[in-house]
């Protein structure tokens, strides 16, 4: 009993206990301060009044949550109706510095409570008053927050944004049997909407409007995050740089949508990053794996800075100051080539369709977009038969210039073309990258259109260009099509549906047929050796430029590797091939080559332009495409335009029948040669090591002769037969002596000249060496024709 009572607390001697017989209101006249007092009987309003006015005890509090409520649904209009109030309460002040008199209900409340009661805050209430003592007769809007500095988030930012304009590509369209990114999700949407203002990208691209900024996405070869951040950590080992967590964070914020992973199965990637990634996983060293970092890291800086080139020549092309007459000779035309998938142009085209138009062999049409970057935007619509060679693009190229020509002559009389151009192209060997091509570019030079021609190949792997977004636009477009029965109905629909992003206008063309500019050129019979990688050569230049010998300051240096052109006098205006490893590199890879002497200018004639022939189509495959030109025309289709173009297509093909190309006007005809001052150093520039593979011009051998040539095949030996005989001893002595001598590995045998053919075996020469050596017996002959 006595250990309960002493842990008891005890009241101050002053304070009589209740035990005391004291009277039972003289009990109660003794209470606690208000802040320690129960919250059992007056509830919860208790806590928010701390006067002695007892405002609790006033009002009802299941109405006072109530009006909580209420106030708490539309913030601005509360606010509004509150500092309404507040202005009653000071404009009732007779001094400015007199108390305040708190009122609700008509009663006088406390502050606290009264704040309590109208869910605001205590500094809301004094911003309030001070503007209601200034004069305001409302509320200002509350304006934009600033943002918080966060410097580390910053510089991750600058990264990616130098990652987004160098490395990463546009977006990639659907090539050959690859699944790409089309088939993720969002794939029509080859732009993001970017809403925040401080985005680094959103003052640099399309405005539209208070919905934001249009911004292009871009896709990077790494296939995920932990990837790029160990790119990130070789492109800043020797700097500070942020941790890994403030890298994620970057990147979710600003970047995830715009810059998307092309993953494994999506386009094609660089086999070289490929390479290094797959070694390294394989590795288990730590010095091993910073050699392949170190590697690959050189890799891709120097594809940054190739990208870097490109897009600062779009930039640099766009000006209008490019065209101006006054500035031609210092100014360039850049021009980007490519063809697109044909998924998405097989024709007869019909949406609604779809299950019935599946199982019948459709042809598709090629593609082709042409863009002169400031002028105009030209895509090209060819037959299902024309071969993709490098007569297409050729012939696309020639129309582009004739196309570029009128534009800038619309213009006024103070603009004309620039004396420069360069032409970008991927590395596919069939179309661009080939010796038909080169010859084409210096053929501009050496006619006088140009002062120099430039071919630009970014590393394979890492070519996408603004040229591929611009197919997935196409393509997204096209998506939306209902039903195209024609080529040319394919051209109405994009020419009304396609905008033109990179140029002044754009411009469909349909083409039946193509020049053939190989046979063009066959004359000359010269072959280009070296101009694409090998597997034995993987290194190849990825710049061609083609100027005239005048433009060298050292024309003994320019190297001549064609024994039929050893007798040739040095001439000014010989068109002369200088060759880089990169786009970025400041230093030819080796001397300067003759790509085409000036006698052989007038060599080239109009008649030698003929119709390119058409790839021949298989009597299964005409059968099967007149089945469908059948199918689409019977009941419910009814596509009959469909049919007249199919059953036309068939019979033009198994015919052989073509229809005429566009005529050329500005590239055949002769051009004035101004004077030209050269622009390269005295001293001479080669590429340091690892050199590419070398560049000769070559004399043509003839067909028969390069036949011969070639290395056997090793094949394995049949197997007996039972009863065969056995071949003696002597037979295999003889086949051993009369068989030449092993050449060393990965040798190739020497390339001789065929000799002579004797007078009395001309009459039986293989057709293929009469035809060269009439041609190359007709060089000095040819010079004095007329020119085209």
């Amino acid at each position: 009993m006595s250990d309960t009572l002493s842990d008891a607390p005890s009241l101050p001697p002053d304070v009589e206990s209740e035990d005391d017989n004291k009277d039972a209101s003289e009990a109660r006249s003794v209470s606690l301060p208000s802040d320690v007092q129960s919250d059992a009987e007056p509830g919860n309003l208790q806590k928010h009044c701390s006067c002695r006015l007892q405002c609790y005890l006033k009002f009802d509090e299941a109405e006072i949550e109530h009006r909580r409520a209420e106030n708490l649904k539309d913030q601005q209009v509360r606010l509004q109706n509150l500092f309404g109030k507040v202005k009653s309460f000071v404009d009732a002040l007779s001094v400015k510095t007199a108390r305040i008199d708190w009122q609700m209900g008509g009663q006088k409340v406390c502050r606290p409570f009264w704040e309590y009661c109208h869910s605001v805050g205590h500094k809301q209430v004094d911003d309030m008053v001070k503007l209601a003592k200034l004069g305001h007769a409302a509320l200002p809007e509350k304006g934009a927050r600033m943002p918080k500095e966060k410097p580390r988030m910053d510089e991750a930012d600058v990264w990616f944004l130098n990652l987004y304009t160098g490395l990463a590509e546009p977006t990639p369209v659907e090539d050959g049997g690859h699944r790409h990114v089309e088939e993720l999700p969002d794939a029509d949407q080859v732009h993001e909407v970017v809403h925040d203002v401080s985005h680094p990208l959103y003052s640099m691209s399309v405005g539209v409007g208070n919905q934001g900024a249009l911004v292009p996405k871009r896709f990077l070869n790494q296939e995920n995050l932990a990837s790029l951040w160990h790119v990130y950590e070789l492109n800043k080992s020797d700097e500070p740089r942020v941790s890994r967590d403030t890298f994620t964070k970057a990147f979710n914020r600003h970047w995830k949508r715009i810059l998307c992973f092309k993953g494994y199965g999506q386009g094609v990637r660089c086999q070289v990053c490929a390479d290094f990634d797959e070694r390294r996983s394989q590795l288990t060293s730590k010095k091993e794996r910073q050699e392949i970092d170190e590697l690959k890291q050189q890799h891709l800086n120097r594809c940054d800075m190739d990208r870097s080139v490109n897009v600062r020549g779009n930039r640099l092309s766009k000006q209008d100051s490019n065209f101006k007459m006054e500035n031609s000779s210092t100014s360039f035309l850049k021009v980007l080539v490519d063809g697109m998938d044909q998924a998405k142009f097989r024709c007869p085209r019909n949406l609604k369709a779809n299950a019935a138009f599946a199982n019948v062999q459709r042809p598709a049409l090629h593609l082709t977009g042409a863009v002169a970057i400031g002028l105009c935007e030209v895509y090209y619509i060819l037959a299902p038969d024309t071969k993709k060679d490098s007569n297409m693009v050729a012939t696309c190229l020639a129309h582009l210039l004739d196309r570029c020509q009128l534009v800038v002559e619309n213009r006024g009389p103070d603009y004309c073309l620039p004396r420069h151009l360069i032409i970008g192209a991927d590395n596919c060997t069939r179309e661009t990258k080939n010796a038909y091509l080169a010859q084409f570019g210096a053929f501009l030079v050496g006619r006088g259109l140009f002062d120099s021609v430039e071919f630009q190949f970014m590393v394979t792997g890492h070519t996408k260009n603004e040229l591929d977004q611009r197919f997935s636009s196409v393509a997204t477009i096209l998506n939306k099509a209902g039903t195209l029965e024609t080529p040319l109905q394919f051209a109405n629909y994009m020419t009304h549906h396609v905008k033109p992003a990179m140029a002044t206008e754009m411009q469909v063309e349909v083409l039946d047929a193509t020049r053939d500019w190989q046979a063009f050129f066959g004359h000359l019979s010269m072959h280009v050796q070296g101009l694409t990688a090998t597997h034995l050569q993987p290194d190849s230049n990825h710049v061609w430029r083609f100027v005239l010998r005048q433009q060298i300051d050292r024309a003994q240096m320019v190297e001549n590797h064609n024994p039929n052109w050893k007798d040739f006098p040095e001439d000014p205006r010989d068109v002369v091939l200088i060759l880089k490893q990169f786009m970025s590199s400041a230093e030819a890879s080796q001397p300067p080559q003759l790509m085409l002497p000036a006698q052989l200018l007038g060599s080239f004639k109009r008649d030698l332009l003929t119709i390119a022939d058409r790839r021949q189509w298989s009597e299964d495959q005409l059968e099967q495409y007149l089945k469908t030109a059948q199918a689409v025309s019977s009941d419910p289709w009814r596509l009959f335009e469909a049919q007249a173009w199919l059953e036309g297509l068939c019979h033009a093909n198994k015919h052989r029948l073509s229809k005429e190309p566009p005529v050329f006007s500005l590239v055949l005809q002769e051009h004035e040669m101004p004077e030209v001052v050269t622009d390269l150093p005295d001293e001479a520039l080669f590429q340091p090591d690892p050199a590419p593979r070398r560049v000769r011009v070559l004399l043509k051998r003839p067909a028969a002769a390069a036949k011969s040539c070639r290395q056997p095949k090793m094949r394995r030996p049949a197997a007996a037969l039972p009863g065969a005989a056995v071949a003696a001893p002597a037979d295999a002595a003889v086949a051993a002596a009369a068989k030449p001598a092993a050449a060393p590995s990965g040798s190739r045998p020497p390339m001789r000249r065929p000799a002579a053919a004797e007078p009395s075996d001309r009459a039986n020469a293989p057709p293929e060496s009469h035809v060269v050596e009439a041609s190359l017996g007709n060089y000095t002959c040819q010079c004095s024709e007329t020119l085209i």
